[in-house]
């Protein structure tokens, strides 16, 4: 049976996730720098069916630009929303790597994907588009939805949900805001998935009470695991209102960061790598940096183990008694 896998990739500040098999690979953003594409050719993955990007900010399309642009790997697809706001170098970069790969190795783009879009299906698993409001698409970030709201790259991020052998296992939600849970609540009968990717790597969400925003969305997808992809060096994410939101909601889910949050523990000493399994590369292993690190879970519908993929990740977090992780 050809096993399907989901990793989320610890990658620093960015978000980066992988789904794979021997016949498949969809790659969900691709944070900034070559982290990504250098996994790739590690692991021998020299075709990817799919990359979708959930927005334009650069800790979610930096990567791809170098991914794109390698002689030896080939993007069969990009989907992705408009963004006429967006005058970053690194966003004229990608859409300049995304002409190249497109008129040289016939790279499909799709410039829309949204909750009226199709569900991507691939040989063994599946992928739900929840969000973004199709409507909101038509003007896209910079302007104002139907209802008065501001449209920004985090308010039209995409928001998937994995599901294989019919179990949802991942609501993968980019950088999703109070506005995008709104629309969710609205078109969405369940948000239930084992594994939440928590939104804007733990950081504040925009027009929202950090606290109650983190709280509904734990109580409405219930997971089994949530997990921040953030870096030890940068914001330091999740933030404790986002924490203590998670705590006062109903899911009891164990919490996992891809790297450790100085307010866990500030003195660099005490840090170690010796708990990592070393199945995918983890950024943060060479400064001790990385916490959970790199996940991946081998897929297998409603039997998806979550638990032992982070057995050792409780043990090393035993030591540190600030701890966010619950």
């Amino acid at each position: 049976m050809n096993s399907v896998n989901l990793t989320i990739l610890d990658i620093g500040h960015g978000n980066s996730t992988l789904i794979h098999s021997s016949d498949s690979a969809v790659l969900i953003d691709s944070a900034n720098g070559a982290h990504v594409q250098n996994i790739l050719v590690e692991k021998n993955i020299v075709t990817v069916d799919s990359i979708i990007i959930s927005h334009s900010d650069s800790d979610h399309i930096g990567g791809a630009v170098a991914i794109l642009l390698d002689e030896n790997i080939t993007v069969k697809k990009v989907l992705l929303n408009s963004d006429s706001a967006k005058k970053t170098k690194i966003w004229e970069e990608f859409l300049q790597a995304l002409t190249i790969a497109r008129e040289e190795k016939g790279t499909k783009v799709v410039a829309s994907i949204d909750k009226d879009s199709e569900n991507l299906r691939f040989s063994n698993f599946e992928l739900e588009v929840l969000s973004p409001n199709p409507v909101d698409g038509l003007t896209g970030p910079g302007t104002k939805s139907v209802k008065g709201n501001k449209l920004d790259a985090n308010s039209m991020s995409v928001v998937l949900r994995l599901v294989h052998q019919g179990e949802k296992i991942a609501l993968i939600t980019g950088d999703m805001d109070a506005n995008s849970l709104i629309f969710l609540k609205s078109e969405v009968e369940s948000l239930g998935a084992k594994i939440l990717i928590f939104p804007h790597h733990g950081g504040l969400p925009n027009n929202s009470d950090p606290i109650a925003f983190s709280k509904e969305l734990c109580d409405l997808v219930s997971p089994e695991l949530i997990v921040f992809s953030n870096s030890r060096s940068k914001h330091n994410n999740p933030r404790n209102e986002i924490i203590e939101g998670i705590k006062k909601s109903s899911c009891k889910a164990v919490i996992a960061c891809t790297q450790l949050s100085k307010d866990c523990c500030k003195d660099e000493s005490r840090l170690s790598s010796e708990h990592l399994i070393a199945t995918f590369p983890s950024v943060g292993k060479s400064k001790h940096h990385s916490c959970a690190g790199t996940l991946t879970f081998v897929l297998n519908g409603v039997d998806t183990d979550i638990a032992a993929v982070l057995s050792q990740h409780a043990n090393y977090i035993s030591n540190f008694e600030n701890r966010k992780c619950i």
